[in-house]
């Protein structure tokens, strides 16, 4: 991944969660950003587990997007709680996942 932080564009190639590589290489910063808190590694896994061996681009997105909408809906619950800081977490790991999700479709017809 090019202009990628160190450490981030490595974990593309060193966790294999998606049989397509352009999908693998957009989650790649998911699983990296875990020790800081903007993902979860078991949600990631789960992401990848539910995603169909021959999910296409529009389907990686989407199932990315249902992810982070998940963590905003969590965040919103938790401001009507008066519980600022558990909404942040959650709206951290939702801009994680829709920076994961990215453009594959774009990103594909860029290499081809």
């Amino acid at each position: 991944m090019r202009g990628a932080p160190a450490g981030i564009g490595t974990m593309a190639t060193a966790v294999q969660l998606f049989a397509d590589p352009l999908h693998n290489e957009f989650a790649g910063p998911a699983t990296a950003w875990v020790t800081s808190g903007a993902s979860d590694y078991g949600e990631v896994v789960a992401i990848a587990e539910a995603f169909p061996e021959e999910g296409d681009d529009a389907a990686y997105y989407e199932a990315w997007s249902s992810a982070a909408g998940r963590d905003v809906e969590r965040a919103e619950a938790a401001l009507k709680a008066g519980h600022e800081l558990t909404a942040q977490g959650h709206l951290f790991r939702a801009a994680a996942y829709y920076g994961a999700r990215g453009c594959c479709s774009a990103a594909r017809a860029r290499r081809d």
